[in-house]
């Protein structure tokens, strides 16, 4: 899935939305994660479905599990947007 998946379009949506999670927020909730998300796929002209699993592997280091929106919110922006940042180290190399 990694090789797959790690494209440089899924790979800039990962550094924009971990861009974003730097800011502070006054909520940091569901709404607020769809949102963010949403506005910059908007901006990309790219579909949720199309970084999910990307998100998912970055932010929790499995390809399936429990629904990640209520975990990233569990989790605080803070250390989603560090965990988007160590992926993107880690897996610089399967970018295609």
């Amino acid at each position: 899935m990694i090789k797959k998946r790690w494209t440089t379009t899924n790979v800039d949506f990962l550094t924009q939305f971990a861009g974003e999670l730097k800011n502070p927020f006054d909520l940091f909730d569901a709404d607020t994660i769809k949102n963010t998300m949403q506005q910059i796929l908007d901006r990309m002209e790219i579909n949720m479905g199309s970084i999910m699993q990307v998100l998912r592997v970055a932010v929790t280091g499995v390809a399936s599990g429990i629904d990640l929106i209520y975990t990233m919110e569990l989790l605080g922006h803070k250390e989603v947007s560090e965990r988007i940042e160590i992926a993107n180290d880690k897996l610089a190399d399967f970018v295609k």
